[in-house]
């Protein structure tokens, strides 16, 4: 798919509705978020461990493998994702760095990678996933990429799926702000899944909001 082609279907795919007719919405939320982390990605794990050691990091969780299907919004494809992941605590309970290193050359991260290494987005948990997304949109966002549930190779009818059926089969979401900057969105429920990949003591080491950790 040709990059004009591509930004036109993922530009269709987004909201278009807006409250002055100029991409803005209110700028009150109507759902609550909570800061989580800042993300790095980095061609070189090992290394950025190394790094961040040395510049004083407090704690390291091991690293996770991970490989999934995702929407990448560049082309409107559901593309394969393979991941390590390491987070840095930067001091007790004042700040988390998710280190992503690819493992393949294509693919939305590749992409982060090749064009804005280093620190990438930051991340928010929220409890209204879907509405925190369209109402961003609505401000004039665009996503990102969308990594989705199950197993890998079982979402190609995603590829030319509303948005909010690509939504509904993810925990979490990146879009681009109108100013540049990337955020991360995670569903309250994605955190369930952290301890299977790296403990219980993953919830100890990440600001993960109190009332949300039961």
């Amino acid at each position: 798919m040709s990059q004009d082609l591509a930004s036109t279907a993922a530009n269709r795919r987004a909201p278009i509705s807006s409250n002055d007719g100029e991409g803005k919405a209110s700028m009150e939320p109507p759902f609550r978020l909570e800061p989580w982390h800042v993300g790095a990605v980095v061609a070189d794990l090992e290394q950025a461990i190394l790094e961040y050691r040395m510049l004083g990091a407090v704690g390291f969780s091991d690293a996770a493998n991970f490989d999934f299907d995702t929407y990448d919004a560049a082309t409107g494809d559901i593309v394969r994702e393979q991941l390590d992941v390491v987070y840095v605590e930067l001091a007790a309970g004042r700040g988390s760095v998710e280190l992503i290193c690819p493992r393949n050359a294509y693919g939305p991260q590749a992409r982060l990678l090749r064009q804005r290494p280093g620190l990438s987005h930051t991340a928010y948990w929220c409890e209204e996933f879907i509405q925190a997304a369209n109402w961003l949109l609505d401000c004039g966002a665009q996503l990102v990429l969308a990594p989705l549930h199950g197993v890998p190779g079982s979402h190609a009818e995603l590829a030319s799926a509303p948005l909010d059926d690509v939504l509904a089969a993810a925990q979490t979401c990146y879009l681009r702000l109108r100013s540049g900057g990337l955020i991360e969105l995670n569903t309250v429920e994605s955190r369930l899944g952290m301890p299977l990949m790296w403990g219980n003591s993953i919830l100890d080491r990440l600001p993960v909001p109190q009332a949300w950790r039961a």
